[in-house]
């Protein structure tokens, strides 16, 4: 990936939520990587879609999805960037797709996806860390609502069978809990 670019986004996003950084973007561009490398697309495509897929989270306009809003403070950023167009215009449509519920038509858009999605389950703890919720039955309808959102919205099957086991024994905590309260 070009080095600056990276600098560049890795400094807004430090600067803006360095929290979602550490609690969940790390963990989107690891799972994204490996599944660029064992899927064989362009891994600097997948690795700036991941990084960039919620840079629109908090800055929505009325009536926007922030996968909307990403698309275009992504579109800002990368304007300038030695990528071509074409890179340029998979990185947004990854970042568009991300946030929808229908079926991501390319492979990268799948991937990106997948590795958001699957973050909530794989690093279930650290994403635990950025609720916001006060009581104790509000976190945990919200951790139990982003594990099963994440298990569900994972499209690429090879990895949602090998995060399977996990999302099982996390969501039999859950179970066992919401069944004592």
């Amino acid at each position: 990936m070009n080095q600056e670019l990276k600098n560049k986004i890795m400094e807004i996003l430090l600067k803006e939520n360095k929290k979602e950084y550490v609690c969940h973007i790390q963990y989107v561009v690891k799972i994204g990587l490996e599944l660029a490398e064992e899927n064989k697309v362009d891994p600097n495509i997948v690795e700036i879609a991941c990084l960039l897929h919620d840079i629109g989270r908090d800055k929505e306009l009325p009536g926007e999805h922030h996968s909307q809003t990403g698309k275009r403070i992504a579109e800002e950023i990368l304007k300038d960037s030695l990528l071509s167009q074409e890179q340029q215009k998979k990185i947004v449509q990854c970042i568009l797709a991300h946030g929808f519920d229908d079926t991501p038509l390319s492979t990268e858009e799948q991937i990106v996806r997948s590795a958001d999605a699957g973050s909530k389950v794989e690093y279930h703890e650290a994403f635990m860390l950025m609720c916001k919720k006060i009581t104790y039955e509000e976190r945990l309808a919200w951790g139990n609502k982003y594990l099963q959102k994440g298990f569900e919205k994972i499209s690429i099957q090879s990895y949602k069978e090998k995060v399977e086991q996990k999302y099982t024994a996390i969501n039999a905590i859950y179970q066992k809990i919401l069944s004592m309260i």
